[in-house]
């Protein structure tokens, strides 16, 4: 019986971790995980409801990306390309001055604590022609910035840093030789930003180099110094644990159309949170990792979720867009609420805690501490739920 136990242990990690030999494709090596998939409706009974604290700032644009590294200090940046900074917990935020062009896109934000932060841009030169990819760093917390990287043809979609030293980039690179294709590209560094080296030659393997494959990374999970998952945009899962020199294809899901995104936990596992919103219409999936490698989906509906975030493993709340409870095919399609929800069993039930009528979505999420809840939305929205006062 241990020998039976044994070779079907031995079995299930061949299926889930397996390095692409030479002369060999992923396919003939690589087996889809097995995926448990649920479909539940999110509770929406108004029988908890977060009190929202709402707070002026200086944009009306729609707000993509925020961070707190503690109770007190923050970023968010929105679509005008302009950061705002609080050192207060958020009470008042002031805009930082920063080297952009005007044709410049901020494309990703992080801080690692509240001196040391990056972002990257995107600046596009003419309609149709190359662009610039730049990685800018501080070490003040936003009040100048230094250029750390700019290569053409490049675009960082995600930056993470698990200390002031070490950090990963990643998204795609145009290839114009001998036919133009998109490559999976993943940048690493040692110092803080000041030099990145590449770490797409692993990776390489795995990208179909024809112009029907316009390879990418859309997202990093980021767990130590050497351990480090990438998810593609035709969501594979890459992974290494020697810090780049060797990566392997760990698992493939299919989310129909939704796009895909991690959710780090406390415990330094992923999840991974997927929404879509168009005209086929609104869903969103919750993925959690089981210990014999598969996957449970929990797909939401009629609920679309951008980001979410985890305050202990079993509690993490999510953001997005949900309908109204009155829609009706035709009448609303183009109506929609910001909405915060709440799981406390790790994401397999969940339940509406805070609906914005005024915006169509919240956008980003952040914890500001243990017992505050920030949200950054469409029009310039800011606001946090006090979670201890919610009971949450």
């Amino acid at each position: 019986m241990l020998l039976i136990l044994i070779a079907w242990s031995l079995l299930i990690s061949s299926c889930h971790d397996i390095p692409v030999a030479p002369g060999q494709t992923v396919d003939e090596q690589f087996h889809v995980p097995r995926v448990n998939r649920t479909v539940s409706d999110v509770k929406r009974d108004g029988t908890t409801r977060a009190a929202e604290e709402s707070i002026r700032v200086d944009s009306r644009h729609d707000l993509l990306y925020l961070t707190f590294v503690d109770s007190l200090h923050g970023w968010f940046a929105d679509t005008n390309e302009a950061v705002f900074r609080t050192v207060d917990g958020g009470l008042n935020w002031r805009r930082l001055r920063v080297p952009l062009q005007p044709n410049a896109e901020i494309t990703g934000l992080t801080f690692f604590d509240r001196a040391s932060g990056w972002i990257t841009v995107r600046e596009t030169h003419r309609p149709g022609t190359d662009f610039t990819n730049r990685i800018l760093g501080t070490t003040d917390g936003g009040e100048s910035w230094t250029v750390q990287s700019s290569e053409i043809n490049r675009a960082i979609s995600a930056i993470r840093f698990v200390d002031k030293k070490i950090g990963w980039a990643a998204g795609t690179k145009i290839v114009r030789e001998p036919s133009l294709y998109g490559d999976l590209l993943v940048l690493s560094t040692e110092d803080g930003g000041e030099t990145w080296a590449d770490r797409s030659k692993g990776v390489s393997s795995f990208s179909e180099h024809d112009t029907s494959n316009m390879q990418d990374v859309v997202d990093l999970g980021v767990t130590n110094h050497n351990s480090v998952r990438i998810l593609t945009g035709d969501n594979r899962i890459i992974e290494t644990h020697d810090g780049g020199l060797n990566w392997r294809l760990v698992d493939r899901l299919d989310p129909g159309n939704k796009s895909l995104h991690f959710v780090l936990k406390p415990d330094g596992h992923l999840s991974i949170v997927a929404g879509v919103d168009g005209k086929e219409g609104m869903s969103a999936s919750y993925f959690i990792k089981q210990l014999d490698g598969s996957w449970d989906e929990r797909v939401l509906s009629p609920i679309y979720l951008k980001d979410a975030v985890h305050l202990t493993n079993d509690r993490v709340f999510a953001c997005g867009s949900i309908l109204p409870k009155d829609y009706q095919t035709g009448r609303d399609d183009n109506r929609r609420f910001g909405v915060v929800v709440y799981s406390s069993d790790g994401g397999k039930n969940w339940r509406v805690i805070y609906e914005n009528k005024r915006v169509p979505r919240i956008n980003a999420i952040s914890l500001a501490g243990s017992e505050k809840l920030f949200l950054a939305g469409d029009g310039g929205t800011v606001a946090f739920l006090d979670l201890q006062k919610a009971g949450l």
